[in-house]
């Protein structure tokens, strides 16, 4: 079996990556990139830009699967239309042209604002808020028409996250205190789960009735366990303080980041775990490996 990799060195893409080197039926991986300087070492290189959809024609060709889990993740309108939207737009298409199956790595942020409870695929409509959310969900679009299949991930963390564990830390010791307690239950993935659920998808050679899955492992934990958690085996010191929703301190702070902390975002990832046979972490303390907290000890201040 021959896979595309597109963000082979992104957060998700180098685990996705590194499961891929495992696999025994995965005979070879290429991996798109803008140049050979810019590719992890040993796998082959195909040059092309998502932001520049005319150098990924062909890119498709001689791939059983295309694997998608490049994205962009900032805060530029543009760049993420550019990538998310019409870059994803044109993969899919070459995809079409090729005959590759694809799949797309994307997030249950394409939600939007909560509460939702262990929303089960299908269940809860799509009402994102920030410019990535709002690429991504139109870039789902394009994979599903053209038959592909959508991984939404759950919040992910582990080595190489810079959004997740380090902006939450960031926040609750900046305010001084956890907004609404911090007890909101919120659905998690560490990224080598993620990866391994998406690879076993990616060689899986039978029929994928369900188009759209969920990766979350089966235990959700309240935001403030899972910072504690972390916290504590950092030797990091968190504040004891609970800060009301409606505290005047929080009108300049997105309010997407400040539901994380007291509104519910739960999701159901059975489907793709009973489709992969993955367990699945199932404790509620989250999932850190001594290479993880050496990644997050580097990235917090």
């Amino acid at each position: 079996m021959e896979i595309l990799l597109t963000g082979a060195t992104g957060f998700v893409g180098t685990a996705v990556l590194a499961r891929l080197r495992t696999m025994p039926d995965v005979t070879r991986v290429r991996v798109l990139s803008r140049g050979p300087d810019r590719a992890p070492r040993g796998v082959d290189v195909v040059r092309g830009d998502l932001a520049e959809t005319r150098t990924i024609v062909g890119a498709a060709e001689g791939a059983d699967v295309v694997i998608h889990a490049a994205g962009y993740v900032g805060n530029d309108p543009r760049m993420a239309t550019s990538v998310n939207d019409a870059g994803t737009r044109a993969l899919a298409g070459e995809c079409t042209r090729s005959g590759a199956r694809l799949i797309a790595v994307s997030t249950t942020a394409v939600y939007g604002p909560g509460p939702h409870r262990l929303a089960r695929e299908g269940e809860v409509a799509m009402h994102p808020v920030s410019a990535a959310s709002v690429s991504r969900s139109a870039g789902e679009a394009h994979v599903l028409s053209a038959g592909g299949t959508v991984v939404r991930a759950a919040l992910t963390y582990g080595g190489g996250d810079r959004w997740f564990i380090p902006t939450a830390l960031a926040g609750v010791r900046a305010l001084g205190g956890w907004v609404g307690g911090g007890n909101a239950r919120l659905s998690t993935v560490h990224v080598s789960s993620l990866a391994a659920q998406i690879v076993l998808l990616a060689t899986d050679s039978g029929e994928l009735p369900d188009a759209i899955f969920h990766a979350a492992d089966p235990e959700p934990a309240t935001f403030r366990e899972m910072l504690t958690s972390v916290a504590r085996r950092l030797g990091l010191d968190l504040p004891k303080v609970d800060i009301p929703v409606d505290d005047p301190r929080l009108a300049e702070v997105p309010p997407q980041l400040l539901q994380r902390a007291f509104v519910e975002h739960t999701y159901d990832g059975e489907l793709l775990r009973r489709r992969t046979g993955w367990r699945g972490h199932r404790d509620r303390d989250l999932r850190l490996s001594r290479a993880d907290l050496d990644w997050y000890a580097s990235v917090t201040r």
